[in-house]
């Protein structure tokens, strides 16, 4: 997990967390069909504007894709 502070583009944290079976099946759906595909800038700016518009700000994004992960707490 890559942690980016949006107003700087700056690295805030790393940290490696296990995706449960489900979430991670979705993402190697969603890569395969993206390689098989030739690469359209129109088409990906076409999703990336349709996400912008069911979540106009982060904790809408947020609320969406922690719903189904759980992510434990670091114990130090």
């Amino acid at each position: 997990m890559v942690l980016v502070d949006s107003t700087t583009g700056v690295v805030e944290g790393l940290r490696m967390v296990t995706l449960d079976e489900g979430l991670a099946d979705a993402l190697r759906s969603a890569v395969a069909r993206q390689l098989a595909l030739p690469y359209d800038n129109t088409a990906a700016s076409r999703e990336i504007n349709a996400v912008y518009q069911r979540h106009p700000g982060t904790q809408s994004l947020l609320s969406e894709a922690t719903a189904g992960q759980t992510i434990p707490t670091l114990d130090y």
